[in-house]
């Protein structure tokens, strides 16, 4: 029953060693000393800082719920589980070891590819792609090593626990990191608007350095973070499926290895379409780089999607039909499969075409954008209603074709489907980021004519990429929760029809979920405009007592303004962390499984619709602003510009805090109250 396991752990460690190849080759081309560097060096200064604070809240937050669920295991004699703890410090671990290697060696990165800049495009581009590609498959390997390494060795039940140790990594990654990220952005435009001294662009500014620094820790890190947990979550509703059938006597023991290999085997296959994708766009981008991200993609799309039908047909899974869990047409998971597939695509390029400034919605905002701030944030938060019912009916139009193909495991299925080309998304989605703020730096710096119109141009060539933004993020986070939802129903152990009956303790968990979205995101806000105060004041204080600072003739002091920013995103996390691991654990051990699942039913469907509301809302308004910043509707010296700044502002909280948050929610509170449920039915 090992061999799955064997694909995983071989194929992980392939693509770490591969990231890492391609990291030393890139790190050992020459650069010369310059501005540029420097700049490198404040971005490092201001993530190790970042890094530092980040760790060490993981640690704490990882002992303290060992320490409240051994209490509460005793407190109400239930059995406590050393292994699912060995479990989730192990999922901790690998999160944070991915995120200390990117935060590390990316920006070490940048005075390469700027070297590179100096002579033809295509060379400072393909080495831009290596390092985007050396970042992705480092994260991704490392992530999946650990799963590996989990089943392995702690046994097939210690995923679960895997998954709680990583989504609370993730907890304080992505939702810390968009709290930093969003911060410096609304920092550095209100310091610059309170002392009209201080520019809002400028190499001068700790602001403008915190910005690009949080752009790496959400964009690239947080992002990553928060794609890889939906991924491995699909992996693991679909291993705790299976055991737990095997268990109620469902399935029989053969029938359940297979269950648990298509999962383990497609993600495998996954990484090698990767690798491939890869070598296909480096040839690509030599003939034409206008579209080698995309083409990619569907190289590695094409690759899976054969690999998972030859795969399904070699393990030739056969059920006979079954309540709920088969699905209405016998049991056919490549379909399922496929259904996700597609839908990745209609959500991506619909997420695009909702809030990309090469559209009518983003650039209407942007033509109107004269009748002032307000006016801007009512046409930008109508669209995000109006987006929550289009993004909800995709993924209806993605979970009834997967359940009537392969019942709730085809849900499981689909969300596999949209994210075993995971290595290949996580590439395109680094290349946006490293590409805009390679552009920054080139500016800040005052570079050469030639490398500032190469980076304008690799700039450019990341915004006409696929749109595998917020949007897409929370869809994926939406359909994983939901397939782990389902694969925590059958944990319980208990009919479908007495979980599902309508009565006091599962109104009462519904609205208890509610209620935890909504006070989750009003302390996080509460967080973020404490945490913007302090760093407007850090930046005010440094341009009035470090000397020289205004004649540009010194450097801003970025540890101190990096680690002030890192301690006030981290204490904005204390309530919202609280809330999100003590409601839960008390739900499921003081008022039972009903109450509980209650709770994840509250949370997922009033989480989805804030989610999607939240990105479309924050990216729209942000895109209008690029598309003026452009040129357009009088460009960065018009009053338009100044008006979108402000509702920008506003948009940052939405998309860099909420949108992301939410998703992070959603997957911690469906986690957590299937270990309870584990922890509860031993």
């Amino acid at each position: 029953m090992m061999y799955p396991v064997y694909a995983i752990l071989l194929t992980s460690s392939f693509v770490i060693l591969f990231g890492i190849g391609l990291y030393f080759r890139l790190n050992s081309l020459p650069h010369q000393k310059d501005r540029a560097s420097e700049f490198s060096e404040l971005i490092s200064e201001s993530l190790d800082a970042f890094s530092k604070r980040m760790l060490s809240s993981i640690f704490q937050i990882m002992l303290y719920l060992t320490v409240v669920l051994f209490t509460a295991s005793l407190l109400f004699d239930k059995t406590f589980s050393w292994t699912q703890v060995g479990a989730f410090f192990l999922g901790a671990f690998m999160m944070s070891l991915s995120t200390y290697l990117g935060l590390r060696l990316s920006p070490r990165l940048i005075p390469k590819i700027l070297e590179k800049s100096k002579g033809p495009f295509k060379e400072g581009l393909s080495t831009l792609f290596k390092a985007c590609a050396s970042i992705g498959f480092l994260i991704i390997g490392i992530m999946l090593l650990g799963l590996g390494l989990s089943y392995a060795v702690l046994g097939i039940q210690s995923v679960i626990g895997y998954g709680v140790g990583m989504i609370l990594a993730a907890f304080f990654l992505r939702i810390g990191g968009g709290l930093y990220k969003a911060t410096s952005d609304i920092a550095s435009d209100l310091a610059s608007k309170i002392d009209l001294k201080i520019p809002y662009f400028d190499r001068r500014n700790p602001a403008t350095i915190l910005d690009i620094t949080g752009d790496y820790i959400g964009k690239i890190l947080g992002f990553g973070s928060d794609i890889l947990s939906s991924f491995i979550f699909a992996i693991i509703s679909c291993v705790i499926f299976s055991y737990s059938l095997i268990t109620l006597g469902q399935i029989t023991a053969d029938t359940g290895f297979k269950l648990i290999a298509l999962p383990l085997l497609i993600t495998s296959a996954g990484l090698i379409g990767a690798v491939a994708a890869y070598f296909f766009s480096r040839w690509r981008l030599k003939q034409k780089p206008e579209n080698f991200l995309l083409e990619g993609l569907y190289i590695c799309a094409i690759i899976s999607g054969l690999s998972t039908y030859l795969i399904s047909g070699f393990l030739n899974i056969d059920l006979d039909a079954s309540p709920l869990w088969i699905g209405g047409h016998g049991f056919s998971p490549f379909w399922a499969y496929l259904t996700g597939l597609l839908g990745a695509v209609a959500i991506g390029f619909t997420s695009e075409y909702l809030t990309a400034s090469k559209f009518s919605r983003a650039q209407r905002i942007a033509k109107e954008a004269s009748f002032g701030p307000a006016f801007i944030l009512i046409k930008g938060i109508g669209s995000g209603f109006k987006s929550s019912g289009a993004f909800s009916l995709y993924l209806l139009l993605i979970i009834l074709p997967a359940f009537y193909f392969a019942g709730f495991y085809g849900v499981a299925m689909a969300v596999l489907g949209m994210l075993s080309i995971a290595g290949s998304i996580l590439t395109i989605q680094v290349f946006a980021p490293l590409a805009s703020h390679t552009q920054k730096i080139v500016l800040l710096a005052d570079l050469d004519p030639i490398t500032a119109k190469n980076a304008n141009r690799m700039d450019q060539l990341g915004h006409t990429t696929v749109a595998i933004g917020n949007g897409f993020a929370a869809g994926v986070a939406i359909l994983s929760t939901l397939s782990l939802f389902f694969s925590l129903l059958l944990i319980t152990r208990a009919k479908f029809s007495h979980l599902l009956i309508i009565d006091i303790p599962l109104m009462t968990g519904i609205l208890l979920g509610i209620m935890l979205c909504m006070m989750f995101s009003g302390y996080l806000l509460s967080g973020l405009t404490k945490a913007i105060g302090v760093v407007v004041d850090e930046v005010i204080r440094q341009f009035k007592e470090i000397p020289y600072l205004f004649e540009d003739k010194a450097r801003p002091d970025m540890i101190k303004a990096s680690d002030l920013s890192s301690v006030k995103a981290m204490d904005a996390l204390l309530i919202p962390g609280i809330l999100m691991l003590a409601i839960p654990i008390a739900v499921g051990y003081i008022f039972g499984v009903k109450m509980l699942i209650g709770l994840v039913a509250g949370t997922l469907f009033s989480g989805l619709f804030l989610s999607f509301f939240s990105a479309t809302t924050g990216d729209i308004i942000n895109n209008a602003k690029h598309y003026i910043e452009l040129g357009h509707f009088g460009g960065k010296e018009s009053p338009n510009f100044q008006f979108v700044r402000i509702a920008a502002m506003v948009g940052d909280a939405f998309k860099d805090v909420l949108s992301p948050s939410l998703n992070i929610l959603l997957k911690s509170v469906s986690i957590i109250g299937a270990l309870i449920m584990i922890l509860l039915f031993r």
